[in-house]
Parts: C-alpha cells; sequence; structure tokens
C-alpha cells in the first residue's frame, strides 16, 4: 500500500513539472534562395502565465545541415557494416548454441562459466546488431508493420521472461486484458527495451511497476521506476539517435539507439511516446498506441 501511495504522488508531481518545464525542440528542412535544403535546428524555454497558458518562448535556431549529411554517412557506414557482420555472427552464435547442449558433459567447471560468459557477451552483441540493421533499415523508410490482434497484457508478461528470477520478482505488472489491433512484434520490442532500460538505469529500484490504461480509443502503457531519474536538461534529448545517459566506467555502453527506434516504432502506429522524470525520486517512459492500428 505504501508503494502505490508513493506511486500516485511521485506521478502526480510529474504531471505538474512536465506542464512547466517542457522545452520546445524540433528540426525541419527548408529551402534556401539558391534552392538548396537547409537543416534548421530549433531550442526553446516556453513561459507560461498563471493559468498555464504558454506566453512567450525563449531560444535558439541554428543550422545543422552539415550535422545531417554526417549523420547520414555514418548511418549508411553501420548500416553496411551491420549486414557484413550479420553472416558470421549468426554461425557464431549457433556454434555457441550447439556447445551449449554439451555444457552438463563438461567436467571442468572453468570451462563452463566461460562459456557461459560467452553466451550473454554474444546476446549482447545480437541485440547491438540488430540495433544497426533496424537504424538502417528505419532510416530508409523500408520498416513495414504487420498488423495482427492480441492481448496487451499479454505483451508485458512476455517482455519480462528473459530477467533473472530477481529481476523479474521486482516487476509489477497492472494490466486487465486489453485487445489492440498493431504489430506485435515491434510492440513487445518497444515494451522489452523501456523495462530493460528500468532495470539498467535504476538498479537501485526496488520495483518497477507497469501500467495500462485506456484513454480515447488508445491503450497506453507506462514504466515507472524508482531510480535516481533524468536530469532536465537531458529529457529532450532522451529518444535522439545515439545519445546515451552517463554509465559508470565498469557498465556496458549500448549504441544509443533503442529509443529512438521505439519512438519511431510508436510513430508508425499513429502513437505518442514520452518521458516524465525528476532528478532524484525516478521516470516514467510512456507510450500510446490507438486500439486499431491503421483503421
Amino acid at each position: 500500500m505504501a508503494n502505490a501511495c508513493y506511486r500516485r504522488t511521485l506521478c502526480s508531481v510529474y504531471s505538474c513539472s512536465t506542464i512547466l518545464n517542457i522545452n520546445y525542440n524540433a528540426e525541419y528542412q527548408v529551402k534556401w534562395p539558391d534552392e538548396s535544403i537547409q537543416w534548421i535546428q530549433a531550442n526553446g524555454t516556453p513561459y507560461y502565465d498563471q493559468e498555464g497558458t504558454p506566453m512567450r518562448i525563449i531560444g535558439v535556431t541554428q543550422l545543422i545541415t552539415d550535422k545531417k549529411k554526417y549523420q547520414a554517412r555514418k548511418d549508411e557506414f553501420l548500416s553496411v557494416a551491420s549486414h557484413e557482420l550479420k553472416t558470421p555472427i549468426t554461425v557464431l552464435k549457433a556454434n555457441l548454441q550447439l556447445i551449449d547442449k554439451l555444457k552438463s558433459k563438461i567436467g571442468d567447471s572453468r570451462i563452463v562459466k566461460l562459456l557461459d560468459s560467452c553466451n550473454r557477451t554474444m546476446e549482447k552483441i545480437n541485440v547491438m546488431l540488430n540495433d544497426l540493421l533496424d537504424i538502417g533499415r528505419y532510416s530508409d523508410g523500408k520498416i513495414t508493420l504487420n498488423i495482427t490482434k492480441f492481448d496487451i497484457r499479454e505483451i508485458l508478461y512476455n517482455s519480462i521472461q528473459h530477467l533473472s528470477p530477481e529481476k523479474k520478482d521486482s516487476i509489477r505488472i497492472n494490466s486487465e486484458p486489453i485487445q489492440v489491433q498493431a504489430d506485435k512484434l515491434r510492440i513487445e520490442q518497444v515494451v522489452i527495451n523501456l523495462i530493460n532500460n528500468a532495470v539498467k538505469y535504476a538498479p537501485e529500484s526496488k520495483e518497477i511497476i507497469v501500467n495500462t490504461e485506456i484513454i480515447d480509443n488508445q491503450v497506453k502503457v507506462s514504466v515507472c521506476d524508482f531510480g535516481k531519474g533524468i536530469a532536465d536538461g537531458n529529457l529532450h534529448k532522451v529518444f535522439d539517435r545515439y545519445w546515451q545517459e552517463e554509465k559508470k566506467e565498469d557498465d556496458t555502453k549500448g549504441l544509443g539507439l533503442g529509443l529512438y527506434i521505439c519512438a519511431d516504432i510508436i510513430k508508425k502506429h499513429g502513437g505518442q511516446i514520452g518521458v516524465k522524470s525528476e532528478f532524484g525520486p525516478g521516470s516514467i517512459f510512456w507510450f500510446k498506441i490507438p486500439l486499431q492500428t491503421g483503421l
């Protein structure tokens, strides 16, 4: 009961502070007089009156065309590299799986530990490779949705099966059966990413709460942790490509693509994704998608 009360308090604080402190961040194309296409980035902080009505915005705009070109070249390189790596990594993973089946016949415990370490490392490599392949497909607009009907609650429980028993026990899922029409694998990918991030970046959180609710013919999924939270200055960056929160030196760094890919998946479903956070109490990552995507 204490946790439930704390959760409601935390969320209400986020609701108020987010309205007052949200930053404006946008990128858009413009055409110069010489007919060239340029990229502009605009950032600013809106100011509100006592009734919460926006009155003005103070910020800056800057030319980021060179940055966009560099990013496109980097995406192209990563896409080619990931495709070249796919075959040897697939073969290596298959061989490790075959060896893993013989683990019970290995007498030396040191070899068993080394094999387990290799399997864990291979899973991390495989996740990063899939992120690289996804970023290439998303950049090219080649991702298509496979729309099926499924229960969102089923996905939530499936999304924690890969966790250790200790971590799995810390997840609290509050959801009734909710039928949606969407890409089941892609939505499960989003949920897994949000839960993994909560486990990874909020290790001090004794529980992680996953909630669902229906709002205006949309299902909203929220993943709430009680970790250190995210600094205000970084909130507008969390869904940017290649951005990562600072971690300890001994922690494994990812590619900074997970949340960017999640945002694109939700966008393709006609939904919304966001984060409410306060440095100290914790974070709530959420997304909303229509109950019937594309209809």
